[in-house]
């Protein structure tokens, strides 16, 4: 029984170290992207790491709500 718990255990630590990693690359990407393309082209303000870093979370926190609300809702449909 211990062995399933720590197995479980080592699964959600696994993802949410992908899950944090993604954030961490997506974030680079988009400052870039918009530091190069929003600024030159569109004459906007440059962004800092921590706002995309934000936008990043909420995103990650969205979509999980969103993916938990879908499973609930096809498990009561049943």
């Amino acid at each position: 029984m211990t062995n399933d718990s720590e197995h479980n255990v080592g699964k959600i630590t696994k993802n949410i170290f992908y899950i944090a990693t993604a954030a961490f690359l997506w974030s680079l990407l988009l400052m870039w992207t918009w530091n190069t393309v929003a600024m030159e082209v569109f004459d906007l303000p440059k962004v800092q790491f921590k706002h995309t870093f934000l936008v990043a979370i909420n995103l990650v926190v969205l979509l999980f709500f969103r993916t938990v609300s879908s499973r609930n809702r096809r498990h009561f449909k049943s």
